[in-house]
């Protein structure tokens, strides 16, 4: 029998239609309860949850409900889920036990132009008691591979760990043995991160494939603090690049506040990263581990600026760094960074320290003070050449600046200049340069002293040789400029 050509028509129409049956229009806007979802906290949504994410619509709307979510879900690209509050519209974890733990939104492959905002996500870490053996799950966002213009606005994430030493708040980038590698365009703003577990904030990782894009990275006006009991406190803020060839290039973090009273190991830290800025965030420690820091560059860091940020240390007891610029590997280089602008106050270990294969480094304009107690080193330049410390207030540390060698690296290069100092030093001088023999090039300019602390005899002690140091220009306090050891 022989179709007609209205018949075909018809035919192939009904049979389009059938194609499209369940897929949204373009511009279309569809949510979990389209689907079945419920939102009472009690029935598990996450069937529902995925078939909205899976019917391609550019926009997944959550409205206000609690949303249990039992298995992880999986998001696609090209859509972005809009809730009505971060305290209305939540997707939340059983609140139990679940072996093995789970992330809640999970994937590990390609992902871009992604956003998520207005949600609130949480996790079970009080009730988990089975741990992950790996360490990867217990998530809120667990996204490796390919990531791509990823927005994460005004959510709260608190809550999550996998009961151990693993999970947290959010993880992104590839991991470094992914197929798929990008980091690029990713956007964390206005959110709020609290008591989640291992991984308190944000790990973002760049991967280590030569060639993948990676860069654009902003972290912006979000709030850290509560960080959950666990056995390896880790970063509230981890961006990790590659390697020499397989930076992350383009990296602001801004307008962020840490409020922490249980332990962790930095807010910022940040590896082989490049172009970077560090600004006007608020960070305060009433707990920490010993050696834990505000602000950390680590092996490879270059090219960046650390300006504006209020850091304050309230901790008992605890020996806390503020910003602190270091290699683990030696040798190794964190070259061509300012640290400007910043108060520092009741750090009683380091406020400062610029160490092992650091070179090219600015330390101009900062305040600097004991808050009560006393700094033990203000600015200590340990194994680092080229370092000019200028303008800089200094009060209530037991040295300024404290130079030294480090492994086999030598110090060298230093310019002390302009610098105000106020109720520091001890027996016998200000500025300390007895653990650096080698020392060449230091040059001290212009150093206004008022009220030394008892015993303090001298501005430079602990000199090998006189043609170690040119000194000019010191002014207040009477001090003789140098006593040699």
């Amino acid at each position: 029998m022989r179709l007609g050509r209205r018949a075909l028509l018809v035919a192939g129409l009904a049979g389009w239609l059938g194609a499209c049956a369940g897929r949204p229009a373009a511009g279309a806007i569809v949510t979990p309860r389209d689907f079945g979802a419920r939102g009472d906290g009690q029935e598990d949504d996450a069937a529902a949850f995925q078939a909205a994410i899976d019917s391609e619509a550019p926009i997944l709307h959550v409205p206000p409900g609690r949303y249990r979510i039992g298995r992880p879900l999986v998001p696609r690209s090209n859509q972005h889920w809009r809730g009505d509050g971060a305290q209305v519209s939540v997707l939340a974890q059983p609140a139990d036990d679940v072996p093995p733990p789970f992330n809640l939104i999970e994937r590990h492959d390609r992902l871009e132009n992604v956003s998520f905002s207005g949600l609130g996500f949480l996790g079970n870490a009080a009730r988990q008691t089975t741990a992950a053996a790996d360490g990867q799950h217990g998530f809120a966002l667990s996204l490796r591979g390919a990531i791509r213009a990823l927005a994460l606005t005004d959510c709260h994430i608190s809550g999550f760990g996998d009961g151990a030493n693993g999970g947290g708040g959010v993880v992104i980038g590839p991991a470094p043995d992914s197929p798929l590698q990008a980091l690029e365009d990713i956007t964390l703003r206005g959110c709020r991160f609290e008591a989640n577990g291992n991984v308190p904030g944000v790990y973002l990782s760049g991967g280590d494939k030569i060639g993948a894009r990676r860069g654009a990275i902003r972290v912006i006006d979000n709030h850290f603090t509560g960080i959950a009991n666990s056995g390896r406190a880790q970063n509230c803020v981890y961006i990790l690049g590659g390697g020499p060839q397989t930076r992350i290039e383009g990296v602001i973090i801004e307008g962020n506040s840490f409020a922490l009273a249980t332990p962790v190991d930095a807010c910022i830290e940040l590896n082989w990263a490049e172009a970077f800025t560090i600004t006007a965030n608020t960070i305060v420690f009433d707990d920490a581990l010993d050696g834990s820091s505000a602000i950390l560059l680590r092996d490879g860091c270059k090219t960046g600026s650390v300006s504006a940020n209020t850091l304050s240390d309230r901790t008992p007891g605890r020996e806390v760094g503020g910003i602190l610029l270091l290699n683990f590997a030696d040798p190794g280089t964190v070259e061509d960074i300012v640290l400007a602008a910043n108060s520092l106050s009741g750090f009683s270990w380091r406020a400062v320290a610029i160490d092992r294969g650091s070179r090219g480094i600015v330390v101009t304009g900062n305040r600097i003070s004991g808050g009560g107690r006393t700094t033990k080193e203000a600015i200590r330049v340990a194994g680092a050449r080229t370092v000019l410390i200028e303008g800089n207030v200094i009060s209530g540390a037991r040295f300024p600046v404290l130079l030294a060698g480090q492994g086999s690296a030598a110090v060298g290069d230093i310019s002390i200049l302009g610098n105000f100092l106020a109720d520091c030093g001890g027996e016998p001088g200000l500025i300390d340069a007895s653990a650096a023999p080698d020392l060449r090039g230091l040059v001290i300019g212009d150093t206004t002293i008022t009220a030394p602390r008892p015993g303090t005899r001298a501005l430079l002690s602990g000199l090998a040789h006189p043609q170690q140091a040119v000194i000019t220009g010191r002014r207040g306090a009477g001090l003789t400029a140098v006593e040699r050891r």
